[in-house]
This record gives C-alpha cells, sequence and structure tokens, in this order.
C-alpha cells in the first residue's frame, strides 16, 4: 500500500502487519541500500564470450581470456595442452595467457566457445561493499524474525498470557506496544482495549485494526506515549498485557511501577518477553556477541537482559503473587529464541 507497510494474513487474520518504520527500522533499510549501492561492478569481459570454428581435425579445444587477452590450445587428447601457432590462433597475441572458456563440438561437427571464466571484481569495490555486508545479513535476520511471529508455539504463549490476564469480558485492559493489534482475536467480547505504544500506526491501519475489533466485540482505542511515565490515573485497568516491551525500555523497573501503579487491587499483568538465555549456554554467548549490533540497529532492544528475573523480584514489591512463569525457546526467532511468559496479580 506505502512504502515501508507489508502485512502477512493467514485465514483472513492479520497475524503480524508491520506499523510505519519506526526510526531503527529505517536504520536498518538505510544500510540495506547502502550495501546494495557500493556493491561492486562485475566489468563485462572484453574480447568475446562465445564463437564458432569450424574443425574436423581438433579433438579440444581450450581458449581462455584473462584481461582481453586470448590463447587456444588444440590436441588429440582433452587432457593435453598443445598452443597452436599465432596463425592457428587466428589472430592471437603470441604473449596471450591462460584462457577458461570451453569449446565444445556442436552437432554439426563445429566447435562451440562458451565463456566461462569469471571477469575480475575490482577488489577496491568489493571491500568497500564487504563492510556493508554484516549490517545486511543483520538486516534480513531482523525481517526473519519479523515474520516469525507466526510461529505457533509463539502464538500460543501470547494467547496463554492474554487468557490468563483476561480471563473474562467486560474488563478494562490497556495492551503496551500493541503496534497494530496483532493480538485483538485472543481477547473476550465485551473487553474494552486501549491499545498504547510509543509509535501508533497509521491512521489506515488503526481503522483497519479498529474494524477487526469490532468483529471481535472489542471496544478499541489508541493512546501514545511513554510506558514508564503512563498517562493514566492510579487503578484505571483490571488487566495490563505487554509483549516484548521490557527488552527495549530505558528503564524497565519504572515501567513495572508504573503498570502496577495503574492497575486495580488484584488486578493482572500478563507478559510475553524475550530474555537472556540461560547462563553458560551457546546462546547466551551468541547474544552477548551481537547485543551492542541490536541495541544500535534495533531501537535499543537488549538481546541478553534479565527481564523475567526483574519480574520476579517485582513480587511482592509490586505484585501481590506469580500466577503462571515459564522460559521457552523459539529457535525460528533467534537470536530472541530465549523467552519467558507469564501472569502477576496485584
Amino acid at each position: 500500500k506505502q512504502l515501508g507497510r507489508f502485512s502477512v494474513q493467514r485465514n483472513a487474520h492479520l497475524v503480524w502487519p508491520m506499523t510505519p518504520l519506526a526510526p531503527w527500522r529505517r536504520r536498518c533499510l538505510l544500510v540495506a541500500l547502502l550495501a546494495l549501492c557500493f556493491q561492486g561492478r562485475r566489468p563485462r569481459p572484453e574480447g568475446f564470450a562465445a564463437m564458432v570454428v569450424p574443425s574436423r581435425t581438433m579433438s579440444a579445444v581450450r581458449i581462455c581470456i584473462r584481461r582481453g587477452n586470448i590463447a587456444c590450445y588444440a590436441a588429440a587428447d582433452p587432457q593435453e595442452k598443445t598452443p597452436l601457432s599465432e596463425s592457428q590462433a587466428s589472430g592471437a597475441s603470441p604473449e596471450s595467457e591462460q584462457l577458461s572458456p570451453e569449446l565444445r563440438r556442436g552437432p554439426d561437427g563445429t566447435l562451440q566457445v562458451e565463456n566461462q571464466g569469471e571477469p575480475d571484481m575490482s577488489r577496491a569495490m568489493f571491500a568497500r561493499a564487504s563492510v556493508f555486508l554484516p549490517f545486511l545479513g543483520y538486516g534480513f535476520l531482523l525481517n526473519a524474525l519479523w515474520t516469525a511471529e507466526s510461529n505457533p508455539l509463539y502464538r500460543s504463549k501470547v494467547q496463554s498470557a492474554i487468557v490468563g490476564a483476561v480471563p473474562r469480558g467486560g474488563l478494562r485492559v490497556l495492551e503496551v506496544g500493541i503496534g497494530s493489534a496483532p493480538n485483538l482475536e485472543f481477547y473476550p467480547s465485551g473487553t474494552t482495549l486501549v491499545g498504547f505504544d510509543a509509535s501508533l500506526p497509521s491512521s489506515d491501519e488503526r481503522r483497519e485494526a479498529e474494524a477487526r475489533a469490532r468483529q471481535q466485540g472489542v471496544q478499541l482505542t489508541w493512546r501514545r506515549g511513554d510506558v514508564a511515565r503512563l498517562p493514566f490515573e492510579a487503578g484505571t485497568f483490571d488487566a495490563v498485557v505487554m509483549t516484548k516491551v521490557l527488552c527495549s525500555v530505558g528503564d524497565p523497573q519504572a515501567a513495572l511501577r508504573e503498570v502496577s501503579r495503574i492497575l486495580v487491587p488484584t488486578g493482572r499483568l500478563g507478559y510475553v518477553e524475550h530474555v537472556a538465555a540461560d547462563p553458560g549456554s551457546f546462546l547466551e554467548v551468541q547474544q552477548q556477541l551481537l547485543d551492542p549490533l541490536q541495541q544500535a540497529i534495533a531501537g535499543n532492544c537488549h538481546l541478553h537482559r534479565d527481564t523475567d528475573g526483574l519480574i520476579r523480584e517485582s513480587v511482592p514489591a509490586l505484585f501481590n503473587r506469580i500466577e503462571t512463569a515459564e522460559r521457552y525457546q523459539v529457535w525460528q526467532m533467534w537470536p530472541i529464541a530465549q523467552q519467558a511468559a507469564g501472569v502477576l496479580t496485584k
């Protein structure tokens, strides 16, 4: 529809709609475009690409093209090379050097040459392009992660968190980091839902999400702001839902304090977060190596943040008890494969 917007749908349900490009996504796209612009261009080979040589006596002829020079070889045995004379080589330079294309005998007895040589690439241009290749590869990896959110295991954990926090209709719910509302199908009919995000989707996407919400019997409104300073009165909501939010906020403890403040007594928090891998695991080593790059191009997203540890420490200071809590791995979403999900009660 517009540059920077796309959606993946399954059975007419929007599974992972992307919001208009956030700053970190724009940076990722810019790096990819720069890598393509600086990629070295292969020069066209000098000389010829193909030729036909009438011959009934030669059983094999090899021709090589290297920087425009031509050399011909003929032999009764294809494995044996005998350089032709300058006249036999049809004017080829005597100081010509090894050649790469190969002649093959056609059905009419002629030998046909196809250029199989690899033309030289500018080393300077290739070196310049290679600087951007890791960033380009990581950009493709992030794109794979966005589309991997349709993974059945991940979707089931999101559903469990929402159902645990919002067990029935008629509740006031705040979903932090709602994006384009891919989780609407998990809310019960009669829910009053406020979608909260630091960067709201476009007006067209919001209208589309509101139409889907009405079909679900959910009343959806939108608010924009910072989760560490929620613009709501204390005790406004019966439940809060967060999916992959605490990984990128500057102060996750402040975000948890704000969530506890706006919840009514006995209100619930349902969460799904990617977290630090088990200590000493190979995944933890990978997270630590990639964490600086991830923070730079993915909007301060931390791969190795102990988010589930922070949530456990919020009990009993901010929440009364942990209803459910689990750690699991979704390898399709590597390097954020290690995740945690659960429900807390205030």
